[in-house]
């Protein structure tokens, strides 16, 4: 594993994850992607399920149990 994650949380004096629900994040995803960058909904499903996704549950998924505050799906 990479050293700089865990030199950069040590310089933190607060880690807050903020928990949400994936389709809701696919839904922002779609919602900025085609409105801001003018993609096609296929294309940002498709970026989405091969790359966005996987590296969510590898890279940030994990951190949630680092944090300080986890601020649940919902509130």
């Amino acid at each position: 594993h990479c050293l700089f994650p865990r030199l950069l949380l040590q310089l933190l004096d607060l880690k807050i994850f903020v928990d949400t629900d994936s389709d809701i994040r696919l839904v922002r995803r779609l919602r900025r992607d085609i409105s801001e960058r003018g993609r096609d909904i296929e294309g940002v499903i498709k970026q989405y399920n091969k790359f966005v996704k996987p590296a969510f549950d590898q890279y940030i998924q994990p951190t949630m149990r680092l944090a300080d505050i986890v601020v649940p799906r919902g509130t």
